[in-house]
Protein backbone atom coordinates (compact mmCIF):
# COMPACT_ATOMS: atom_id res chain seq x y z
CA UNK A 1 0.00 0.00 0.00
CA UNK A 2 2.13 2.86 1.62
CA UNK A 3 1.93 6.52 -0.29
CA UNK A 4 2.54 5.54 -4.16
CA UNK A 5 0.49 6.58 -6.64
CA UNK A 6 -2.27 4.42 -7.10
CA UNK A 7 -4.27 4.27 -10.19
CA UNK A 8 -7.70 2.79 -10.26
CA UNK A 9 -8.80 -0.18 -9.42
CA UNK A 10 -11.45 -1.01 -12.24
CA UNK A 11 -11.64 -4.97 -11.39
CA UNK A 12 -15.06 -5.14 -12.01
CA UNK A 13 -14.76 -2.79 -15.18
CA UNK A 14 -12.01 -5.16 -15.95
CA UNK A 15 -14.44 -8.31 -15.97
CA UNK A 16 -16.76 -6.35 -17.99
CA UNK A 17 -14.36 -5.04 -20.88
CA UNK A 18 -12.76 -8.39 -21.19
CA UNK A 19 -16.78 -10.40 -21.81
CA UNK A 20 -16.51 -7.78 -24.29
CA UNK A 21 -13.82 -8.68 -25.74
CA UNK A 22 -14.55 -12.14 -26.44
CA UNK A 23 -16.68 -10.27 -29.55
CA UNK A 24 -13.81 -9.14 -30.97
CA UNK A 25 -12.67 -12.84 -31.78
CA UNK A 26 -15.86 -13.63 -33.30
CA UNK A 27 -14.99 -10.98 -35.89
CA UNK A 28 -13.67 -13.16 -38.51
CA UNK A 29 -13.12 -12.93 -42.17
CA UNK A 30 -15.36 -15.87 -42.58
CA UNK A 31 -18.23 -14.74 -40.45
CA UNK A 32 -20.69 -13.67 -43.17
CA UNK A 33 -23.62 -12.58 -40.72
CA UNK A 34 -20.77 -10.01 -39.13
CA UNK A 35 -20.66 -6.86 -41.57
CA UNK A 36 -19.53 -3.33 -40.74
CA UNK A 37 -22.52 -0.85 -41.15
CA UNK A 38 -20.81 1.35 -44.03
CA UNK A 39 -22.08 4.47 -42.27
CA UNK A 40 -20.20 3.67 -39.36
CA UNK A 41 -16.56 2.52 -41.72
CA UNK A 42 -16.93 5.80 -43.16
CA UNK A 43 -17.14 7.79 -39.63
CA UNK A 44 -14.39 6.00 -38.08
CA UNK A 45 -12.10 6.78 -41.41
CA UNK A 46 -13.05 10.38 -41.24
CA UNK A 47 -11.77 10.09 -36.99
CA UNK A 48 -8.88 8.31 -38.13
CA UNK A 49 -7.96 10.98 -40.54
CA UNK A 50 -8.47 13.72 -37.95
CA UNK A 51 -5.80 12.25 -35.73
CA UNK A 52 -1.96 12.45 -35.12
CA UNK A 53 0.42 9.83 -33.31
CA UNK A 54 -2.16 7.15 -34.31
CA UNK A 55 -1.20 3.84 -33.46
CA UNK A 56 0.73 2.39 -36.37
CA UNK A 57 -0.40 -1.10 -35.96
CA UNK A 58 -4.21 0.02 -35.69
CA UNK A 59 -3.41 2.93 -38.60
CA UNK A 60 -2.68 0.01 -40.95
CA UNK A 61 -5.65 -1.94 -40.04
CA UNK A 62 -8.05 0.09 -40.56
CA UNK A 63 -8.32 -0.35 -43.95
CA UNK A 64 -11.02 -2.46 -46.19
CA UNK A 65 -14.87 -3.24 -45.81
CA UNK A 66 -14.63 -5.05 -42.67
CA UNK A 67 -14.56 -2.59 -39.69
CA UNK A 68 -15.49 -5.00 -37.31
CA UNK A 69 -11.98 -6.90 -37.77
CA UNK A 70 -9.69 -3.57 -37.33
CA UNK A 71 -8.13 -3.01 -34.18
CA UNK A 72 -9.45 -1.77 -31.22
CA UNK A 73 -12.98 -1.77 -32.63
CA UNK A 74 -15.69 -4.11 -30.86
CA UNK A 75 -18.94 -4.80 -33.04
CA UNK A 76 -22.32 -6.45 -32.30
CA UNK A 77 -22.22 -10.02 -33.68
CA UNK A 78 -25.32 -9.77 -34.88
CA UNK A 79 -26.20 -6.46 -36.23
CA UNK A 80 -22.38 -5.19 -37.07
CA UNK A 81 -22.72 -2.05 -35.09
CA UNK A 82 -19.58 -0.84 -33.52
CA UNK A 83 -20.35 -0.87 -29.28
CA UNK A 84 -16.57 -0.27 -28.12
CA UNK A 85 -13.72 1.73 -29.28
CA UNK A 86 -10.85 1.23 -27.60
CA UNK A 87 -8.20 4.56 -28.64
CA UNK A 88 -6.73 4.54 -24.89
CA UNK A 89 -2.21 4.92 -24.55
CA UNK A 90 -0.45 2.83 -22.96
CA UNK A 91 0.82 4.72 -20.53
CA UNK A 92 3.98 5.81 -22.05
CA UNK A 93 3.09 6.97 -25.12
CA UNK A 94 -0.20 8.89 -26.67
CA UNK A 95 -2.69 6.57 -28.71
CA UNK A 96 -3.83 9.87 -30.38
CA UNK A 97 -3.26 13.52 -30.20
CA UNK A 98 -6.96 15.18 -31.08
CA UNK A 99 -6.23 18.07 -33.09
CA UNK A 100 -9.48 19.58 -33.29
CA UNK A 101 -12.22 18.73 -30.45
CA UNK A 102 -14.55 18.41 -33.32
CA UNK A 103 -13.51 15.75 -34.73
CA UNK A 104 -16.01 13.57 -31.96
CA UNK A 105 -18.05 14.71 -34.81
CA UNK A 106 -17.62 11.43 -36.53
CA UNK A 107 -18.08 9.59 -33.52
CA UNK A 108 -21.66 10.49 -34.07
CA UNK A 109 -22.86 7.78 -36.56
CA UNK A 110 -21.85 5.04 -34.20
CA UNK A 111 -25.26 4.95 -32.85
CA UNK A 112 -24.41 2.11 -30.65
CA UNK A 113 -21.45 3.03 -29.06
CA UNK A 114 -21.44 1.86 -25.67
CA UNK A 115 -18.19 1.91 -24.55
CA UNK A 116 -15.33 4.94 -25.17
CA UNK A 117 -11.88 4.59 -23.92
CA UNK A 118 -9.46 7.59 -23.89
CA UNK A 119 -7.27 7.09 -21.51
CA UNK A 120 -4.21 8.04 -21.44
CA UNK A 121 -3.72 10.50 -24.49
CA UNK A 122 -3.22 14.29 -25.64
CA UNK A 123 -5.73 16.94 -25.63
CA UNK A 124 -3.55 19.99 -25.36
CA UNK A 125 -5.17 21.07 -22.39
CA UNK A 126 -8.37 21.51 -24.10
CA UNK A 127 -10.92 22.60 -21.43
CA UNK A 128 -13.10 19.99 -20.34
CA UNK A 129 -16.07 21.96 -20.63
CA UNK A 130 -16.06 22.48 -24.14
CA UNK A 131 -14.96 18.92 -24.13
CA UNK A 132 -18.21 17.73 -22.96
CA UNK A 133 -19.95 20.69 -24.14
CA UNK A 134 -19.05 19.30 -27.53
CA UNK A 135 -20.97 15.94 -26.41
CA UNK A 136 -24.01 17.73 -25.74
CA UNK A 137 -24.06 20.00 -28.35
CA UNK A 138 -23.62 16.95 -30.96
CA UNK A 139 -26.10 14.44 -28.95
CA UNK A 140 -23.24 12.15 -28.28
CA UNK A 141 -24.68 8.74 -28.32
CA UNK A 142 -27.19 8.16 -24.93
CA UNK A 143 -26.67 4.70 -24.85
CA UNK A 144 -22.59 4.97 -23.78
CA UNK A 145 -22.03 3.12 -20.82
CA UNK A 146 -18.65 3.41 -20.17
CA UNK A 147 -16.07 6.45 -20.48
CA UNK A 148 -13.26 6.93 -19.60
CA UNK A 149 -11.16 10.26 -20.31
CA UNK A 150 -8.17 9.46 -17.87
CA UNK A 151 -4.63 10.32 -18.04
CA UNK A 152 -5.38 13.07 -20.85
CA UNK A 153 -5.19 16.99 -20.33
CA UNK A 154 -8.11 17.97 -19.93
CA UNK A 155 -8.52 21.05 -17.40
CA UNK A 156 -11.47 23.50 -16.43
CA UNK A 157 -14.74 22.99 -14.76
CA UNK A 158 -17.01 20.53 -15.14
CA UNK A 159 -20.84 21.31 -16.68
CA UNK A 160 -23.48 19.51 -15.08
CA UNK A 161 -25.39 19.72 -18.83
CA UNK A 162 -23.77 17.02 -20.00
CA UNK A 163 -23.56 14.45 -17.14
CA UNK A 164 -27.41 14.24 -17.23
CA UNK A 165 -26.99 13.54 -21.00
CA UNK A 166 -25.34 10.41 -20.37
CA UNK A 167 -27.90 8.76 -18.11
CA UNK A 168 -27.03 5.10 -19.06
CA UNK A 169 -23.07 5.09 -17.93
CA UNK A 170 -21.96 2.76 -15.52
CA UNK A 171 -18.24 3.93 -15.14
CA UNK A 172 -16.77 7.02 -15.46
CA UNK A 173 -13.59 7.91 -15.26
CA UNK A 174 -11.53 11.45 -15.20
CA UNK A 175 -9.01 10.84 -13.08
CA UNK A 176 -5.27 11.97 -14.20
CA UNK A 177 -6.38 15.56 -15.06
CA UNK A 178 -6.15 19.00 -13.77
CA UNK A 179 -9.88 19.99 -13.04
CA UNK A 180 -8.77 22.02 -9.51
CA UNK A 181 -11.55 24.74 -9.45
CA UNK A 182 -14.47 22.61 -10.29
CA UNK A 183 -16.87 22.23 -7.46
CA UNK A 184 -19.31 19.14 -7.79
CA UNK A 185 -23.06 19.28 -6.45
CA UNK A 186 -25.45 16.68 -6.25
CA UNK A 187 -26.46 18.65 -9.33
CA UNK A 188 -23.86 16.68 -11.49
CA UNK A 189 -25.33 12.96 -10.42
CA UNK A 190 -29.14 13.63 -10.69
CA UNK A 191 -29.20 11.33 -14.04
CA UNK A 192 -26.51 8.78 -13.09
CA UNK A 193 -28.41 6.04 -11.65
CA UNK A 194 -27.25 3.25 -13.16
CA UNK A 195 -23.55 4.46 -12.00
CA UNK A 196 -21.37 1.87 -10.39
CA UNK A 197 -17.97 2.89 -10.96
CA UNK A 198 -17.17 6.80 -10.37
CA UNK A 199 -12.85 7.50 -10.64
CA UNK A 200 -12.19 11.07 -9.70
CA UNK A 201 -8.74 10.59 -8.79
CA UNK A 202 -5.76 13.37 -8.82
CA UNK A 203 -8.10 15.47 -10.11
CA UNK A 204 -8.33 18.34 -7.23
CA UNK A 205 -11.89 18.55 -7.54
CA UNK A 206 -14.17 19.41 -5.11
CA UNK A 207 -17.22 17.27 -3.70
CA UNK A 208 -20.00 19.86 -2.26
CA UNK A 209 -22.74 16.72 -1.21
CA UNK A 210 -24.86 17.64 1.46
CA UNK A 211 -25.01 15.09 4.39
CA UNK A 212 -28.16 14.10 3.96
CA UNK A 213 -27.44 13.73 0.42
CA UNK A 214 -29.11 10.09 -1.08
CA UNK A 215 -27.22 9.97 -4.23
CA UNK A 216 -29.74 8.12 -7.15
CA UNK A 217 -26.62 5.30 -7.58
CA UNK A 218 -25.49 2.30 -6.19
CA UNK A 219 -21.56 2.27 -6.57
CA UNK A 220 -19.42 -0.77 -6.47
CA UNK A 221 -15.76 1.44 -6.58
CA UNK A 222 -15.41 5.16 -5.93
CA UNK A 223 -11.86 6.54 -6.36
CA UNK A 224 -11.32 10.23 -5.32
CA UNK A 225 -7.83 10.52 -3.76
CA UNK A 226 -6.52 14.30 -3.62
CA UNK A 227 -9.96 15.24 -4.24
CA UNK A 228 -11.10 18.03 -1.57
CA UNK A 229 -13.98 16.78 0.39
CA UNK A 230 -13.58 19.11 3.36
CA UNK A 231 -14.88 17.65 6.50
CA UNK A 232 -16.10 14.10 8.26
CA UNK A 233 -16.29 11.14 5.70
CA UNK A 234 -19.71 11.66 3.80
CA UNK A 235 -22.38 10.51 5.24
CA UNK A 236 -24.04 9.25 2.01
CA UNK A 237 -21.36 6.60 1.85
CA UNK A 238 -23.94 4.83 3.94
CA UNK A 239 -26.24 4.44 1.43
CA UNK A 240 -24.09 2.63 -0.91
CA UNK A 241 -24.96 -0.96 0.36
CA UNK A 242 -22.39 -2.43 -2.54
CA UNK A 243 -19.76 -0.21 -2.14
CA UNK A 244 -16.42 -2.89 -2.19
CA UNK A 245 -13.52 -0.12 -3.33
CA UNK A 246 -13.34 3.46 -1.32
CA UNK A 247 -10.30 5.67 -2.02
CA UNK A 248 -10.41 8.74 -0.42
CA UNK A 249 -6.63 9.51 0.31
CA UNK A 250 -5.37 13.39 0.77
CA UNK A 251 -8.92 14.54 0.57
CA UNK A 252 -9.10 16.77 3.43
CA UNK A 253 -11.32 14.60 5.83
CA UNK A 254 -11.29 15.24 9.34
CA UNK A 255 -13.17 14.25 12.46
CA UNK A 256 -13.66 10.84 13.99
CA UNK A 257 -14.42 7.79 11.89
CA UNK A 258 -18.39 7.26 12.36
CA UNK A 259 -19.60 4.18 13.97
CA UNK A 260 -21.79 3.23 11.11
CA UNK A 261 -17.96 2.51 8.72
CA UNK A 262 -18.42 -0.45 10.96
CA UNK A 263 -21.38 -1.50 9.88
CA UNK A 264 -20.61 -1.39 6.01
CA UNK A 265 -20.84 -4.91 4.86
CA UNK A 266 -19.14 -5.61 1.40
CA UNK A 267 -16.72 -2.57 2.16
CA UNK A 268 -13.70 -4.81 1.50
CA UNK A 269 -10.29 -2.46 0.79
CA UNK A 270 -10.24 0.91 2.14
CA UNK A 271 -7.78 3.74 1.88
CA UNK A 272 -8.43 6.70 3.71
CA UNK A 273 -4.57 7.95 4.42
CA UNK A 274 -3.01 11.33 4.56
CA UNK A 275 -6.03 12.97 6.19
CA UNK A 276 -7.18 14.62 9.53
CA UNK A 277 -8.89 11.66 11.27
CA UNK A 278 -8.78 11.55 14.72
CA UNK A 279 -10.23 9.21 17.60
CA UNK A 280 -10.27 5.46 17.26
CA UNK A 281 -9.62 3.81 14.28
CA UNK A 282 -12.84 1.94 12.80
CA UNK A 283 -12.54 -0.71 10.46
CA UNK A 284 -15.63 -2.29 7.89
CA UNK A 285 -16.67 -5.44 9.02
CA UNK A 286 -15.81 -7.51 6.36
CA UNK A 287 -12.53 -5.83 5.25
CA UNK A 288 -9.66 -7.25 4.04
CA UNK A 289 -7.03 -4.12 3.30
CA UNK A 290 -7.37 -0.63 4.85
CA UNK A 291 -4.67 2.02 4.80
CA UNK A 292 -5.27 4.45 7.52
CA UNK A 293 -2.43 5.44 7.77
CA UNK A 294 -0.85 9.48 8.12
CA UNK A 295 -3.91 10.43 10.58
CA UNK A 296 -3.92 11.50 13.92
CA UNK A 297 -5.83 8.25 15.24
CA UNK A 298 -5.19 7.19 18.60
CA UNK A 299 -6.25 4.55 21.20
CA UNK A 300 -5.77 1.13 20.97
CA UNK A 301 -5.16 -0.88 17.68
CA UNK A 302 -8.60 -2.35 17.98
CA UNK A 303 -10.41 0.03 20.67
CA UNK A 304 -12.19 -1.45 23.80
CA UNK A 305 -15.71 -3.15 22.70
CA UNK A 306 -14.87 -4.21 19.40
CA UNK A 307 -14.36 -7.69 18.58
CA UNK A 308 -10.99 -8.59 16.37
CA UNK A 309 -12.32 -11.74 15.91
CA UNK A 310 -14.41 -10.61 13.61
CA UNK A 311 -11.89 -9.09 11.08
CA UNK A 312 -11.45 -13.03 10.21
CA UNK A 313 -10.76 -12.19 6.42
CA UNK A 314 -7.78 -9.34 7.21
CA UNK A 315 -5.38 -9.21 4.64
CA UNK A 316 -3.33 -6.10 5.01
CA UNK A 317 -3.34 -2.93 8.10
CA UNK A 318 -1.65 0.09 7.39
CA UNK A 319 -1.88 2.43 10.62
CA UNK A 320 1.75 3.90 10.40
CA UNK A 321 2.42 7.41 11.36
CA UNK A 322 -0.60 7.98 13.99
CA UNK A 323 -0.54 8.22 17.73
CA UNK A 324 -1.81 4.07 18.41
CA UNK A 325 -1.03 3.45 22.00
CA UNK A 326 -1.80 0.53 24.35
CA UNK A 327 0.34 -2.69 23.91
CA UNK A 328 0.07 -5.02 21.06
CA UNK A 329 -3.15 -7.43 21.07
CA UNK A 330 -2.37 -11.33 22.36
CA UNK A 331 -3.48 -13.89 19.63
CA UNK A 332 -3.66 -11.59 16.49
CA UNK A 333 -2.42 -14.65 14.68
CA UNK A 334 -4.80 -16.66 15.91
CA UNK A 335 -7.50 -14.14 14.88
CA UNK A 336 -6.59 -12.90 11.38
CA UNK A 337 -5.04 -16.11 10.03
CA UNK A 338 -4.62 -14.60 6.41
CA UNK A 339 -3.02 -11.31 7.46
CA UNK A 340 0.41 -10.64 5.00
CA UNK A 341 0.67 -6.71 5.86
CA UNK A 342 0.82 -5.11 9.24
CA UNK A 343 2.30 -1.87 9.15
CA UNK A 344 2.31 -0.37 12.53
CA UNK A 345 5.09 2.42 12.40
CA UNK A 346 5.38 5.72 14.27
CA UNK A 347 2.69 5.31 16.77
CA UNK A 348 2.59 5.16 20.63
CA UNK A 349 2.77 0.74 20.93
CA UNK A 350 3.94 0.01 24.66
CA UNK A 351 4.97 -3.77 26.12
CA UNK A 352 6.67 -6.50 25.34
CA UNK A 353 5.94 -8.50 21.98
CA UNK A 354 3.83 -11.49 22.26
CA UNK A 355 4.83 -14.44 21.98
CA UNK A 356 1.80 -15.12 19.91
CA UNK A 357 3.08 -12.47 17.34
CA UNK A 358 5.24 -16.03 15.99
CA UNK A 359 1.51 -17.43 15.06
CA UNK A 360 1.08 -15.51 12.17
CA UNK A 361 0.90 -18.37 8.71
CA UNK A 362 0.95 -15.42 6.00
CA UNK A 363 2.58 -12.52 7.09
CA UNK A 364 4.68 -11.54 4.72
CA UNK A 365 5.85 -7.69 6.26
CA UNK A 366 5.62 -7.11 10.03
CA UNK A 367 6.81 -2.95 10.35
CA UNK A 368 6.52 -1.97 14.03
CA UNK A 369 9.38 0.43 13.76
CA UNK A 370 9.43 3.34 15.88
CA UNK A 371 7.43 2.91 18.61
CA UNK A 372 7.82 2.39 22.47
CA UNK A 373 8.25 -1.87 22.54
CA UNK A 374 10.13 -3.47 25.18
CA UNK A 375 11.62 -6.65 26.32
CA UNK A 376 12.95 -9.42 24.27
CA UNK A 377 11.92 -10.80 20.88
CA UNK A 378 10.43 -14.16 21.23
CA UNK A 379 12.73 -16.50 20.02
CA UNK A 380 9.73 -18.68 18.42
CA UNK A 381 9.87 -18.15 14.72
CA UNK A 382 9.55 -20.42 12.52
CA UNK A 383 8.26 -23.19 14.92
CA UNK A 384 6.13 -25.74 13.83
CA UNK A 385 6.31 -24.13 10.25
CA UNK A 386 5.18 -20.95 11.16
CA UNK A 387 5.55 -17.63 9.56
CA UNK A 388 7.63 -18.78 6.68
CA UNK A 389 6.28 -16.49 4.54
CA UNK A 390 8.16 -13.39 6.55
CA UNK A 391 9.78 -11.74 4.28
CA UNK A 392 10.26 -8.08 6.20
CA UNK A 393 10.92 -7.76 9.46
CA UNK A 394 11.59 -4.00 11.09
CA UNK A 395 11.69 -3.56 14.91
CA UNK A 396 13.48 -0.81 14.13
CA UNK A 397 14.13 2.52 16.95
CA UNK A 398 12.34 0.47 19.48
CA UNK A 399 13.35 -0.14 23.69
CA UNK A 400 13.85 -4.20 22.81
CA UNK A 401 17.01 -5.49 24.91
CA UNK A 402 18.19 -9.16 24.93
CA UNK A 403 19.88 -11.73 22.29
CA UNK A 404 18.69 -11.76 18.52
CA UNK A 405 17.15 -14.99 18.51
CA UNK A 406 18.55 -17.86 16.81
CA UNK A 407 14.93 -18.51 15.75
CA UNK A 408 14.71 -16.32 12.89
CA UNK A 409 17.55 -18.54 11.31
CA UNK A 410 14.02 -20.98 10.52
CA UNK A 411 12.90 -18.09 8.22
CA UNK A 412 13.38 -19.20 5.19
CA UNK A 413 11.63 -16.83 3.03
CA UNK A 414 13.07 -13.54 5.02
CA UNK A 415 15.39 -11.79 3.54
CA UNK A 416 14.98 -7.46 5.35
CA UNK A 417 15.67 -7.55 8.70
CA UNK A 418 15.96 -4.14 10.74
CA UNK A 419 16.29 -3.85 14.16
CA UNK A 420 18.53 -0.72 14.77
CA UNK A 421 18.71 1.74 17.53
CA UNK A 422 17.37 -0.72 20.46
CA UNK A 423 19.03 -2.27 23.41
CA UNK A 424 20.02 -5.76 21.50
CA UNK A 425 23.06 -7.63 23.20
CA UNK A 426 24.93 -10.68 22.75
CA UNK A 427 26.28 -12.68 20.06
CA UNK A 428 25.18 -12.73 16.46
CA UNK A 429 24.46 -16.44 15.25
CA UNK A 430 26.50 -18.00 13.10
CA UNK A 431 23.16 -19.46 11.89
CA UNK A 432 22.43 -15.65 10.11
CA UNK A 433 25.17 -17.13 7.27
CA UNK A 434 23.22 -19.21 5.46
CA UNK A 435 19.96 -17.68 5.55
CA UNK A 436 18.70 -15.68 2.31
CA UNK A 437 18.96 -11.89 3.92
CA UNK A 438 20.61 -9.76 1.75
CA UNK A 439 19.57 -6.59 3.85
CA UNK A 440 20.62 -6.74 8.11
CA UNK A 441 20.70 -3.48 9.74
CA UNK A 442 21.44 -4.22 13.54
CA UNK A 443 23.19 -1.03 14.21
CA UNK A 444 23.35 1.39 17.34
CA UNK A 445 22.60 -1.88 20.04
CA UNK A 446 25.18 -3.69 22.20
CA UNK A 447 25.93 -6.86 20.36
CA UNK A 448 29.53 -8.11 20.79
CA UNK A 449 31.70 -10.81 19.35
CA UNK A 450 32.67 -11.60 16.29
CA UNK A 451 30.43 -11.06 13.21
CA UNK A 452 29.62 -14.03 11.46
CA UNK A 453 30.46 -15.41 7.45
CA UNK A 454 27.76 -14.31 5.55
CA UNK A 455 27.31 -16.46 1.92
CA UNK A 456 26.74 -13.05 0.30
CA UNK A 457 30.35 -12.02 0.96
CA UNK A 458 32.26 -13.75 -1.07
CA UNK A 459 34.28 -11.52 -3.02
CA UNK A 460 38.27 -12.05 -2.89
CA UNK A 461 38.91 -8.60 -3.00
CA UNK A 462 37.04 -8.05 0.35
CA UNK A 463 33.82 -6.53 -1.33
CA UNK A 464 30.26 -6.95 -0.33
CA UNK A 465 28.41 -8.59 -3.44
CA UNK A 466 26.32 -6.25 -5.05
CA UNK A 467 22.42 -6.40 -3.84
CA UNK A 468 23.15 -7.06 -0.12
CA UNK A 469 23.44 -4.72 2.79
CA UNK A 470 24.94 -5.05 5.96
CA UNK A 471 24.67 -2.27 8.48
CA UNK A 472 26.89 -3.08 12.16
CA UNK A 473 28.00 0.36 13.17
CA UNK A 474 27.83 1.53 16.96
CA UNK A 475 28.01 -1.89 18.63
CA UNK A 476 30.82 -3.58 20.57
CA UNK A 477 31.53 -6.26 17.50
CA UNK A 478 35.38 -7.15 17.49
CA UNK A 479 37.10 -8.09 14.85
CA UNK A 480 36.48 -7.81 10.69
CA UNK A 481 33.84 -8.86 8.06
CA UNK A 482 34.64 -12.47 6.93
CA UNK A 483 34.78 -12.99 3.72
CA UNK A 484 33.71 -16.52 2.02
CA UNK A 485 37.02 -16.83 -0.65
CA UNK A 486 35.74 -18.31 -4.01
Amino acid sequence: MGNTVISCLRIYTFILFNTRWCRCNENSPNNSTERCIPSERAALLNFKHNLTYFDKDVSSSWIGEECCNWGRVVCDSKTGHVLELDLSGDGTNSFLKMNKLESLVYLLQLKQLESLDLRFNDFTYSSIPRFMGLMKELRFPSKLEYLDLSNNKLSGKMPTSILGKLSKLRSLDISYNPLEGTILSKTHFANLSTLTYLCMSHTMLTLNLPSNWVPPFQLLELFADTCKINGQIPPWLQTQKYLYKLHLSSANISGFMPNWFHTMQQLDWVVLSDNKLSGSPIYPINFSTINLSNNSLSGLIFPKGSKAEVYHQANEINLSNNYINGSFPEGLGHIMPYLTILYLSNNQIEGPIPNSLCHFTSLVTLDLQNNSLTGVIPNCWGLGQIMLNLRGLILSNNQIKGPIPESLCQLTSLIFVDIQNNSLSGEISDCWANTPLSFIRLSYNKLKGRIPCFNNIISNKFEISDGFYLHLNDNMLSGGIPVKKV
